[in-house]
């Protein structure tokens, strides 16, 4: 009996992960326009900067880790940035995805879809905040600084 409900409970934690494999391989996969939350739970937010990809890439890279995120893949070839977040007390699980692309003369559009598999607060029931918000927010103070 004890074996079977530890199962289950451990079914439900696993069931319920975010996983990277819930996002986008490549840019080419992803609505550049689309913005907010879609069918899937996945949130969507995108944003241009005056960035080379090689700038955009250090800026997103840093935004991760300032949000707690652990980079999972990067590919160039295929324009993304993949990262995930243990369990935390808003969280259980967190994945997040960078995409950019070319966007003439000398800019980077970058978009960010995010998911966290429960959003609120186990303490507190207080909301948690999409994620994509806060990782372009990094993404532009990084590059304020860059000079």
């Amino acid at each position: 009996m004890r074996k079977g409900i530890l199962a289950a409970i451990a079914l439900i934690l696993v069931s319920g992960c975010a996983t990277v494999e819930s996002l986008p391989d490549s840019v080419d996969q992803v609505d550049f326009d689309f913005v907010g939350q879609s069918h899937t739970g996945h949130w969507h937010d995108g944003a241009v900067f005056e960035a080379t990809f090689d700038e955009v890439i250090r800026a997103a890279l840093s935004a991760m880790s300032a949000n707690g995120y652990q980079l999972v893949a990067e590919s160039r070839e295929n324009r993304v940035i993949k990262g995930r977040r243990p369990m935390t007390g808003q969280t259980w699980a967190s994945v997040v995805a960078v995409y950019y692309r070319e966007r003439p003369p000398s800019k980077t559009e970058v978009h960010v879809i995010g998911l966290s598999t429960k959003d609120k607060n186990i303490l507190t029931g207080d909301a948690t905040l999409p994620i994509p918000p806060r990782i372009l927010a990094s993404i532009a103070s990084y590059l304020s600084r860059r000079q």
